[in-house]
């Protein structure tokens, strides 16, 4: 479920009442505005109904992979280029992560060889992503 209110951005305490009366009625996943406390009400809703539509699926990825390598660590990329543990992995967080690692594998690469501009080319299937 997303909770996603007009002025949430700025009274996220109402979003709050909301989702701990949506979890008493039962909701398991209950996602705020909080996630993206954007001034934007659009943006706000845009990133809360993605994050609620795609975190139980990707919850649900990430127990079976945990519990199949059985002690390994696993941790997953974000949109922002860092890791995370793959239990606190959310679905918002998920949307440009293989860009993003593209970007920290070129930068990491680039250190490693001395090169301190470097412009990156990171070609996938559906799309095209250069940085620099």
């Amino acid at each position: 479920m997303a909770i996603a209110l007009l002025h949430g951005w700025q009274h996220a305490e109402h979003e709050e009442q909301i989702a701990e009366v949506a979890r008493a009625i039962g909701f398991d996943e209950v996602v705020t505005s909080r996630i993206c406390p954007l001034r934007g009400v659009v943006s706000r809703i845009d990133t809360t109904s993605l994050d609620a539509s795609l975190t139980p699926v990707v919850h649900s990825a990430m127990s079976r992979l945990i519990a199949s390598v059985g002690s390994t660590p696993v941790v997953c990329m974000q949109s922002t280029g860092g890791l995370i543990q793959a239990k606190s992995f959310r679905g918002n967080a998920a949307v440009l992560s293989g860009p993003a690692g593209g970007v920290v594998a070129a930068a990491n690469v680039a250190e490693q060889l001395g090169i301190d501009r470097v412009i990156a080319m990171d070609m996938g299937g559906t799309s095209t992503d250069v940085s620099w």
